[in-house]
């Protein structure tokens, strides 16, 4: 839901949506980052799951500056993805 904002919304958005469950929750989202992680490690998405923690990431940071270098490595990921179906 949060993915389909204008990208100059979104990012905002996504930050105030995790603030407010890790408030609540704040062990909800740590299984996500470690699988991300791992992902980015290995240096391949394998299935339609890893596809959505990878751009729903690059959502996230889309427009920030500071993350440039994560987009980057991100949006590779998904490239490679995309070339192989």
């Amino acid at each position: 839901m949060l993915g389909e904002l204008n990208a100059q919304y979104r990012s905002s958005a996504i930050e105030v949506f995790y603030k407010v469950v890790g408030l609540h929750l704040p062990r909800f989202f740590q299984k996500s980052k470690a699988q991300l992680e791992r992902i980015v490690a290995k240096g391949k998405i394998k299935n339609e799951n890893e596809w959505h923690l990878v751009r729903h990431r690059v959502d996230e940071i889309e427009g920030q500056s500071n993350n440039d270098a994560e987009l980057e490595v991100l949006n590779e990921l998904l490239g490679q993805l995309e070339a192989s179906v």
